[in-house]
């Protein structure tokens, strides 16, 4: 699918496709890692229209959308802004729809955001992960990052989100 995936920088019209994507994804990927409960409440939370608005308003959050190029059939979305630090970046989402992983989306994603990255002058990228998400965490080793921390952050609604801290240091380019 790689020769055949665009990759663009998403705009406020596309909100109701990431929401989409993030629905799908979500049920389909997260039962046995987080409850039910959970997923709907962080569907809601996370992924509000409001919500991502904001967040490409006002926090600096860039969103990517990637598609099919013949039939711009959306596959999956990345979301990435400043870091804590100064040097780096944080990916906040990068997730591909089930039916279409292992096509090289993800990959051609992080590429994307990397290259993104280094034009924000970025020494590195960091990102959390559910520790009981088996598969992103080894697509996340793949890409070069490594666990650098565990965190558990209290979510409200009884809820947690115990992850990993995972950092992906970038080589400056050389342009």
């Amino acid at each position: 699918m790689e020769s055949n995936l665009a990759i663009r920088e998403a705009r406020q019209d596309d909100i109701a496709t990431i929401r989409d994507l993030a629905d799908r994804i979500w049920r389909a990927s997260y039962p046995g890692i987080i409850s039910e409960e959970q997923i709907a409440y962080m569907l809601k939370w996370m992924y509000s229209a409001e919500k991502i608005r904001e967040e490409m308003t006002n926090e600096s959050i860039r969103y990517l959308i990637a598609s099919e190029q013949d039939s711009g059939i959306a596959c999956g979305f990345a979301a990435f802004g400043p870091g804590e630090e100064s040097h780096e970046v944080f990916l906040h989402k990068l997730y591909v729809l089930p039916e279409c992983q292992r096509q090289g989306i993800g990959t051609a994603m992080m590429a994307e955001i990397e290259t993104l990255s280094q034009t924000m002058k970025a020494q590195a990228i960091a990102l959390r992960v559910n520790r009981g998400n088996t598969n992103a965490i080894g697509a996340y080793e793949k890409f070069g990052f490594l666990k650098t921390r565990e965190l558990c952050s209290d979510i409200g609604g009884g809820f947690v989100m115990d992850d990993f801290l995972m950092t992906k240091p970038l080589t400056p380019s050389d342009s």
